[in-house]
């Protein structure tokens, strides 16, 4: 009987913790609220008649849903986090 390859499972849990160390705290929460921000994770995507312009948005938002998933947040618990820097700064 093979032993279970324990590496993958090993690894997943060490990034999730190192994504948790990078993002937490006060200057943590900032940083996600500025990506989400960037991301245009507050906007639809589509471009009308402008593939390159979608696509080129889907990338980005996949970059911040990356970071969610290893924070294992969801949609509503983002908005939350970064409702208060959205009313004191609404510049990029």
């Amino acid at each position: 009987m093979a032993w279970p390859d324990m590496t993958g499972a090993f690894t997943r849990r060490r990034r999730r913790a190192d994504y948790r160390a990078a993002f937490a705290g006060p200057a943590g929460k900032r940083t996600l609220a500025d990506l989400y921000r960037f991301c245009g994770m507050g906007s639809p995507s589509f471009v009308p008649g402008r593939p390159d312009e979608t696509a080129f948005n889907e990338g980005r938002r996949r970059v911040f849903l990356r970071i969610a998933s290893f924070l294992e947040l969801d949609e509503e618990t983002i908005r939350r986090m970064v409702a208060p820097d959205f009313e004191a700064d609404g510049t990029d």
